[in-house]
């Protein structure tokens, strides 16, 4: 029931209908006929797989080469018509060639570089244009072929071709390293002997036939390493098949070849059967159970062991040499140094009388035989604390010298230094400064300061025989003296040295500076000319100290690289206090040199901003040891502010320290089922547990060879590895639910790419192969791929149709160019099991059509996006993702994508399908090319197709988002099942325009921005999932900078857990949903139901934080997308749970504008204090959404309110936006009085701009229960109308007892009596912009309307709409629809007056032009209305061309755009009407300069036409009545007319409606029609005059027609025709007059009715003046209207036949009047008459009524000579007989009447050479009183050769 079929280029979605075979052809490729059995009994569907060609095997289906891909539905009527297809190309559907067109002998394979020069930039790799490659015919036999033949190596640059249909084997005897420079072509069997271990080198690898690798090895390791295929080459392959029946395929590519280009490994109609991966239950990736780690062991002798003094010292074993406190008061061997004396002072030792700088305390160390306690070239710490002071006591407390010196380039100028002095019996004593301060640490006088260092003493400084050893203080500028009151020399203590028992247990050194006194070593300093000091607080706390700090200055403490053991964790800690006002953050790093001598950095904790004021803070995080580390030769601990603002602050240290805290991973604990097959040294992949980084530093996953496997029990192995793990690893052992895998990488096949060519990898393709089955089993892809480069993916199956039973499963591809697998136009292929590491651009890719393929338990790790500039054309790579999936249906389930750089998994689904070529499909229309008849159309919108299966997916560690699932349209419901998203950088699932999508046992937890984020999506259901922010462990693992962290990293969120749309995506949905009856495709339209989603059963946790991570709360609301700010995503919870206070973050919504959630929970069992019983509401903490609560409302945190027992539905109104900031909407409860008043919702008022963008209009909402209520808006106290108010009721919430429309009343005040005169307000643009509003987009760049100040008609304000956004884009005004409401049936007239300018310049346009770029402007009437009487859907009709420009329009100031309307039914019952002017080339600018839409006073008793003698000298009023036609207004005798000039045929002229107050209308009215016109031809403009007789030549007369629209139908007549004239009256004019008597009784209750003028031909020019319908007041004193015809004219008589009967107007008339009538036959038939219609009202049942007339009968042949007749002859038919008159009756209650009326005076004698009086008198019967119509008939029976003279006819009571 479901089919994909192959054609050529294109894959086509078939249809399914009842019981009935449908079709599919293609001119280049297969047929595919199904039956289809299965009855749908309402609907066209997608069925699931199970997917196969019902006649696959049919050699009947298959067609050779491809001249085309056009296909049709070989039975069209039972096609869906949205279901569609396309062509390609141009060539016509039966262009096909047979299968054995024709046949080369070999085939040929050469480079493009044997053929043609620059080649890359000349040959196409596009493969669109190549046919459809077939199993070769010498190929039928095959599979019996015997394999005894081996492999011959080619010679030279030969191909090693396999001949087709025969089979060989490669086996061992060729050697284990194969060149083939000339390439493989494998017409027939080529077979890789199992045992054979080779690796072959070659440029290309074609399969025609078959290509066998099969493998017995049980396990994957080097050593089992079978086949490998190294693909070489930088010059394109170029094919050109030779064998049937693929022989043309290629002839559509240059030269007749396929271009290949480099290193393919292409199958054309073969098969792959590569079957290498170990059979059993071997998997490739397993979920890691647990860890094992090692703690590394370490030799002491790499490590410093604490000294003390030697036993040849007389105080040996201990490590302090000399110490002085003074506190004895006794100054032992210390003296002045030579003339300066020595006292002891406040128990220090003060030297005064200083007359040098070398002068100052000495301590003669002689005695104390140095040479036999020191230690030459040991290091020993000095520790002085000194102070300075001028001997006159001046400048006490100010810098000393030192502290600024002299000289700004000496840092030591006079600054105190401690110096060594060995006096040698053989003179050259050697002084040398072992310590000296630097003014940055140097004191102010009178401060005590300690000067401190290290100090070595070489072996001649120590030898025996050296005189004298003193140590002395100096430099000082003389007459200052030194102070001392603490000296000593040591060795450092025990704690300065690695703990013997623990060498690698803490690797910081005296980090909480006790260990040496007020010395601080091992600490140094990162620049020179900085000092560390050591000080002590007033507990006895020492600490280290580091001021007057350069940027990047910081104490430092050298670590011993031996400790720095990869994958090891240390922890890292320390106490620090920054003497600054602002708080500072920083981090504490360790710099590294490499073993060549280069430094790097590694961050390893990162710290909290915090200022002086919040003392000591302690700083900690952890780390591993990655292998840059692991490398180094020396390392050091270091800390840095991240702003350089921190150089300038000193800072404190205490406490630092780095501790061991656990040993690298040396196994992991696996299922020893999954790895059974996983050999030693083969490569595997560790995922991430963290977050992803884009830097090296923190890689996002870990390659090592495996190492020995040892068994352990309840089936599990412990896997060793080679190179310890630098990452954090999360194993099941830790957590289930965060556990990561590992990946076996190794494969015992290999393809790979050579390293020659970088990005230009060798690549797999199947192409344009269906029918045959492939199996690609256990292969590892390496370096394959061509990046940037369309069809060069490592693996890809391109448009082969249908192939069941195709297996790429177990492969490996790794460090890939381009992709991993894509299949596009491919269906029924099963992708499993594979595993991808550190590829480029998606990896998994299932591109165009290719649908029903199942992706399943595949791994992909560390894909990594493409450059912008190595895209290729409609695709995202730089967005990569794991999996990609662009096409549906597809089955996609139980994969795993962690740590690629932007998503995992990626379900974008286009709007339109994409062909092989790249051309776009949305639909094609399939023609028969003789008759030119559409042949099929079909439908693919890929929005509307069903997803597959997609469940128990994984994505975890990505870059962007775990799951993007975007646009997705379809009716029936996608599921998307038991999907775990971890620690995704942003989102774990992204939803975005996606409808009816159901999200249901999922986990979403710890993805840094936010766990769910749905935007623009409409019913969505998120089920029975948990949804978690970040947990304590988390923080733990990646607490180190390098690490991504959430709520700290830059760009990453506190981890949200759900972000919730707040207003509906698509108001009113519809969808189109096609049916099939049995007989015929129906559309039926399917609304939406206005809701956003449904929350069941989910439980959010891990939301309550202290830290960072404060911010995080269970629900947010995006505010970016709110529209107008409004609420209207009407959603429910159900067993919705918190853990927590926190609930939603309803506040930061508030603050955005978004001020009215309500969100329904289904039954109370959401309520947080579980009180609840009923359905109850999430609320906006506001009294307008409280107020009509059931019961109580509780206040929760972050704005959000429960109100249990209460269940609200939102209505909103929707106002005009101008004038009405300060109402609000007051709605009362009808029971009981209660009020809630709610402000309204605007977000424009500050922006002229937007809040002059029409549709931007202010709203009101107010949240119900169920109850009765009243609306109305108020200003204050008063009630008023914003000119239009209508309801969007919010869709139906879940429960069971709500408000509906019926339940609300609005109130509408009365209005004035004249307020609906005029409905435009500021019409002359005095209030400037005011209630004018713009239409055309809400871009703040476009659609100004601005004042134009003085740019008025007579130099007032206009008002115009500049930097126009499109042709639709025009200036309105909303009116007010209470006049709407309570004027139905009038109508109102528009008239604005307008002008275009480009630039400054006008601009003039063309009336009658469509052409968007000279077209004029019209005015359109936008409504809104409901479809249904319960409110639910909302509907929008723009009602265009109400007004439209009048002639003239050529003024270069204001031109007039004029029209009516009328309050219809439809427009009685508008909710709002916007009207304005649009339409027009958008590069105009529009002005206006006055604007009324005012009451139309409807015509009664008064002339129906307007502007029928065009005086207003336009031509208003008067439209085309076609398109095509086009008139003017033209000056005409100091007056104005109407020009019709173009017309398509003579009935489309020009047209009026008449508006008429149908109230004075009644049955039987009569009205006098008139009008004149002339004729011009409109070749030369020469005026004609009409024929009265003419019908389709250039002189055919006008004539004026009435059509009128009615309930009960829609009339047509002919009310006026051209009439005679009298030759003297006629004056160039032509008259048309007639009588239209309202006998139907349609004309009378007409809802519309309009005259147009119509007749004339379209080669003649009319011109139109005076047009006339007025009423005929009823007068039955003559009932013959124009009786005497003293006009001169015919008017209101018709001739029964224009061209049968001629009629004149001639003088003298009877008594010497002035005019009679001529009539005469113009043929034999004698019956055609002169009519006209009478009065039928004056014709009452028993009156007597007299009729008189006068007539002559003349010669026809000569006018001059009267005729006699017998005036007693009473037969109509007799030559002789008078002159009569008919009278006739129609639609008379007892038949028609014809009567002839015979001449009746007494004793009549005819006077042929004058008139003779007629006079019949006759009494009206009651028949002829009941006659819809009575016309009185001339000239019948007029005999032969007479021509007849009548005058002076009435008809009046006896």
């Amino acid at each position: 029931m479901k089919f994909s079929v192959f054609l050529g280029a294109v894959v086509a979605q078939t249809v399914f209908v009842q019981s009935h075979v449908v079709s599919l052809a293609s001119s280049n490729g297969a047929v595919g006929s199904f039956n289809t059995t299965e009855t749908l009994a309402a609907d066209v569907h997608i069925a699931r797989p199970g997917h196969k060609f019902a006649n696959q095997d049919d050699p009947s289906s298959r067609h050779g080469a491809d001249r085309g891909n056009s296909f049709v539905v070989e039975d069209e009527e039972r096609v869906a018509p949205h279901l569609r297809h396309v062509t390609l190309h141009n060539h016509e559907p039966d262009t096909l060639l047979p299968e054995d067109s024709s046949t080369i002998s070999n085939d040929s394979v050469v480079t493009a570089r044997d053929l043609l020069q620059d080649s890359e930039r000349k040959l196409s790799v596009a493969t669109s244009t190549i046919g459809t490659f077939r199993p070769l015919d010498c190929n039928a036999n095959l599979e019996s072929a015997s394999c005894s033949k081996t492999v011959t190596l080619p010679s030279g640059s030969s191909p090693l071709e396999i001949p087709c249909g025969q089979c060989y084997t490669f086996d061992s005897s060729l050697g284990t390293s194969v060149t083939i420079p000339g390439g493989i072509n494998v017409k027939g069997k080529l077979r890789f002997a199992p045992d054979v271990q080779v690796t072959v080198s070659t440029p290309y690898v074609i399969v025609q036939g078959e290509l066998e690798i099969t493998t017995a090895r049980t396990t994957i390791s080097p050593e089992n390493e079978s086949v490998k295929f190294l693909l070489t080459g930088t010059s394109n392959i170029l094919f050109k098949p030779t064998d049937s029946p693929n022989a043309s395929v290629c002839d559509q590519q240059p030269n007749g070849t396929c271009n290949l280009g480099t290193k393919p490994f292409v199958v054309a109609g073969g098969r792959l059967n590569i079957n290498t991966f170990p059979a059993g239950a071997c998997k490739t990736h397993t979920p890691i159970l647990g860890k094992i780690l090692k703690r590394p062991e370490h030799d002491p002798l790499d490590f410093d062991s604490m000294r003390t003094l030697p036993e040849s010292c007389p105080i040996s074993g201990a490590i302090d040499y000399v110490q002085y406190d003074f506190e004895g008061g006794n100054l032992g061997n210390w003296t002045g140094h030579l003339g300066a004396f020595a006292i002891l002072k406040d128990r220090a030792l003060v030297v005064g009388g200083r007359k040098a700088r070398w002068q100052g305390p000495l301590l003669d160390l002689t005695p104390m035989m140095p040479h036999l306690c020191l230690v030459p070239n040991q290091k020993y710490l000095l520790t002085a604390r000194i102070k300075l002071d001028k001997a006159d006591g001046s400048d006490h407390g100010l810098p000393t010298t030192c502290k600024y010196g002299q000289n700004d380039s000496q840092w030591y100028d006079h600054c105190p230094r401690i110096v060594s002095k060995v006096g040698k019996a053989t003179g050259g004593d050697i002084a040398r400064t072992k310590v000296h301060m630097i003014r940055t640490v140097a004191p102010n006088y009178g401060e005590w300061v300690v000067l401190s260092g290290e100090a070595t003493w070489d072996e001649e400084e120590l030898a025996a025989d050296s005189t004298f050893f003193l140590l002395y203080i100096d430099e000082p500028e003389p007459g200052v003296d030194i102070s001392l009151d603490f000296f000593k020399l040591s060795l450092p203590s025990a704690n300065s040295y690695s703990d013997p028992n623990d060498l690698c247990g803490q690797l910081i050194l005296n980090g909480d500076a006790e260990a040496n006194g007020f010395n601080p070593y091992p600490v140094d300093k990162s620049d020179w000319h900085d000092r560390v000091m050591v000080l002590e607080e007033e507990n006895g706390n020492k600490y280290f100290h580091l001021g007057s700090r350069g940027s990047s200055s910081t104490i430092v403490f050298p670590i011993n690289p031996s400790c720095m053991d990869a994958g090891v964790t240390y922890t890292v800690s320390g106490r620090f206090r920054v003497h600054s006002d602002l708080a500072e953050d920083y981090y504490i790093y360790l710099r590294a040199q490499r073993p060549d001598e280069s430094w790097f950095s590694r961050s390893i904790a990162d710290c909290p901003g915090h200022a002086f004021s919040d003392g000591w803070v302690t700083c900690s995080g952890q780390f591993i040891v990655d292998t840059e580390l692991a490398s180094s030769i020396r390392v050091k601990w270091q800390h840095r502010f991240h702003d350089w603002r921190g150089g300038s602050y000193p800072v404190d240290y205490d406490d630092i320290s780095i501790e061991y805290a656990h040993g690298y991973v040396e196994k992991l604990k696996v299922s020893a089922d999954d790895v059974s097959c996983w050999g030693s040294n083969s490569e595997v992949h560790v995922a991430s547990s963290t977050y992803y980084n884009f830097n090296s530093e923190a890689p996002n996953g870990f390659i090592s060879t495996l190492g020995s496997k040892d068994n352990r029990n309840g089936g599990t192995v412990e896997i060793s590895l080679n190179e310890p793990p630098s990452i954090p690893i999360i194993s099941q052992d830790e957590s289930s639910e965060f556990m990561t895998h590992v990946a076996l990488l190794s494969r015992n096949v290999k393809i790979q790419g050579v390293d020659s060519d970088a990005e230009k990898g060798g690549y797999l393709q199947v192409l344009h192969t269906p029918d045959q089955l492939q199996t690609l089993v256990g292969v590892e892809f390496s370096k394959m791929g061509q990046l940037g480069t369309v069809d060069r993916f490592p693996l890809q199956i391109v448009w082969s149709g249908s192939i069941p039973g195709t297996i790429i499963s177990m492969n490996s591809f790794r460090d890939g160019n381009f992709r991993c697998i894509s299949i596009e136009g491919a269906s029924n292929i099963t992708i499993s099991q594979n595993v991808a590491n550190r590829n480029r651009g998606h990896c998994i890719y299932i591109g165009s059509l290719a649908t029903y393929n199942t992706i399943r338990q595949n791994f992909v790790s560390e894909t990594v996006s493409v450059s912008w500039s190595d895209k290729i054309e409609y695709e995202d790579d730089y967005n990569a993702a794991g999996f990609k999936l662009a096409y549906q249906p597809n089955d996609c389930d139980e994969n795993i994508a962690i740590g690629n750089s932007h998503h995992g998994f990626k379900l974008y689904t286009p709007d339109r399908a994409r062909l092989e070529n790249g051309q776009s499909v949305s639909e094609t229309v399939n023609r028969d090319p003789t008759t030119n008849k559409i042949v099929d159309v079909l439908y693919l919108n890929p929005r509307e197709h069903q997803i597959g299966s997609f469940s128990r997916n994984v994505a975890n560690s990505n870059g962007d988002s775990g799951f993007q699932i975007l646009y997705n349209e379809q009716e029936e419901w996608n599921v998307f099942e038991s999907l775990v998203a971890i620690k995704n950088r942003y989102r774990g699932i992204y939803m975005d325009q996606t409808f009816r999508g159901l999200i249901a046992n999922s986990l979403f937890a710890e993805n840094a921005l936010y766990n769910v984020d749905i935007q623009w999506s409409d019913e969505i259901q998120l089920v029975d999932t948990s949804i978690r922010g970040i947990s304590a462990e988390t923080k733990t693992i990646v607490q180190s900078p390098y690490f991504n962290r959430p709520c700290v990293s830059s760009g990453f969120g506190s981890s949200d857990g759900y972000r919730m749309q707040t207003t509906v995506h698509r108001w009113d949905r519809t969808v189109d949903r096609w049916v099939y009856n049995g007989q015929e495709w129906t559309s039926q339209r399917y609304y939406g139901t206005n809701t956003g989603i449904s929350l069941q059963n989910v439980h959010f946790s891990h939301f309550e934080h202290s830290d960072e991570c404060i911010s995080s709360v269970p629900i947010t609301f995006n505010t970016d997308s709110m529209r107008e700010g409004h609420w209207d995503y009407i959603s429910s919870f159900k067993n919705v749970t918190f853990e927590g206070s926190n609930l939603m973050n309803a506040v930061a919504a508030w603050d955005e504008g978004v001020k009215d959630i309500v969100i329904t929970d289904v039954d109370g069992s959401s309520d947080p204090s579980r009180k609840a019983n009923t359905a109850s509401s999430f609320v906006s903490n506001a009294q307008y959404l409280k107020g009509f609560a059931g019961g109580s409302c509780q206040e929760y945190s972050d704005g959000i309110a429960y109100c249990a027992d209460t269940c609200l539905r939102t209505v909103t109104l929707r106002v005009d936006q101008t004038e009405t900031s300060a109402l609000s909407l007051r709605v009362t409860r009808i029971s009981d009085g209660t009020q809630v008043t709610s402000s309204g919702i605007y977000h424009y008022d500050a922006d002229p701009i937007l809040s002059g963008y029409e549709s931007n209009e202010r709203q009101f909402s107010v949240s119900l229960p169920h109850g009765q209520y009243t609306m109305e808006f108020v200003d204050g106290d008063q009630t008023v109308w914003p000119r239009h108010a209508y309801e969007t009721w919010e869709g139906v919430p879940s429960c069971d007892n709500y408000v509906i429309s019926s339940d609300v009343t609005m109130v509408e005040p009365p209005l004035g009596a004249d307020e609906c005169k005029e409905l435009i307000r500021n019409g002359d643009m005095s209030l400037g912009t005011t209630f004018w509003q713009h239409r055309g987009s809400r871009d703040d760049g476009n659609n100004l309307l601005q004042v134009v100040e003085g740019g008025g008609s007579a130099g007032t304000n206009a008002i115009g709409l500049f930097k126009r956004s499109w042709e639709y884009s025009g200036i309105g005004q909303n009116l007010d629809t209470r006049c709407f409401h309570e004027n139905p049936g009038s109508y109102y007239e528009i008239v604005a007056w307008f002008k275009l300018e480009k630039d400054k310049i006008p601009q003039v346009c063309d009336r009658f032009s469509s052409d968007w770029n000279v077209r004029c402007p019209t005015i359109t009437l936008k409504t809104v209305h409901y479809d249904d009487p319960e409110k639910e859907i909302l509907d929008w009709d723009y009602d265009n061309y109400q007004a439209e420009v009048v002639l003239p329009n050529d003024s270069q100031s204001f031109n007039m755009i004029h029209g009516v309307f009328k309050i219809d039914e439809k427009y009685s019952n508008v909710n709002r009407a916007w009207i304005y002017a649009e339409m027009f080339d958008r590069s105009l600018d529009l002005i206006f300069d006055q604007f009324s839409v005012s009451m139309l006073e409807e015509a009664c008793n008064t002339d129906f036409v307007r502007n029928g003698d065009f005086n207003t000298g336009y031509s208003s009023f008067w439209k085309p009545y076609s398109s095509r036609s086009k008139f003017r207004i033209v000056s005409m005798n100091g007056g104005y007319a109407m020009e019709v000039y173009e017309k398509p045929n003579k009935r489309d002229a020009v047209y009026q409606d008449l508006y008429i107050d149908n109230s004075c209308l009644a049955h039987k009215d009569r009205f006098k029609v008139t009008g004149k016109f002339k004729l011009k031809k409109k070749a030369d403009g020469q005026e004609i005059r009409c024929n009265l007789a003419a019908t389709d030549t250039i002189d055919e007369c006008s004539s004026i027609s009435l059509k009128a629209y009615s309930s009960s139908g829609d009339p047509f007549t002919r009310i006026a025709d051209a009439v005679a004239l009298a030759s003297d009256a006629y004056d160039g004019w032509s008259l048309m007059a007639g009588v239209f008597t309202m006998n139907d009784l349609r004309f009378v209750d007409h809802t519309r009715m309009w005259i147009r003028m119509e007749g004339t031909h379209v080669d003649a020019s009319v011109i139109y003046d005076d047009i006339s319908i007025t009423p005929i007041p009823k007068s039955c004193d003559n009932l013959i209207l124009n009786h005497d015809f003293e006009d001169g004219s015919a008017s209101f008589w018709v001739p029964q036949a224009r061209d049968r009967i001629d009629v004149s107007v001639v003088s003298p008339g009877v008594q010497q009047s002035q005019y009679a009538i001529l009539l005469q036959h113009s043929t034999s038939n004698r019956g055609f008459t002169f009519d006209q219609y009478l009065d039928t009202r004056c014709f009452v049942e028993g009156d007597n009524l007299t009729l008189e007339a006068h007539f002559r009968l003349l010669d026809k042949a000569n006018l001059s000579t009267g005729l006699s007749c017998d005036p007693s002859s009473r037969d109509t038919g007799s030559a002789d007989h008078c002159p009569t008159i008919r009278l006739t009756g129609r639609n008379c209650n007892e038949g028609n009447i014809d009567t002839v009326l015979w001449n009746q005076q007494p004793n009549a004698v005819w006077d042929a050479n004058g008139f003779n009086y007629f006079m019949n008198s006759f009494t009206v019967s009651a028949n002829l009183a009941s006659c819809e119509e009575s016309y009185i008939r001339l000239a019948y029976g007029l005999p032969e050769g007479a021509a007849m003279l009548v005058d002076n006819l009435q008809i009046v009571s006896s």
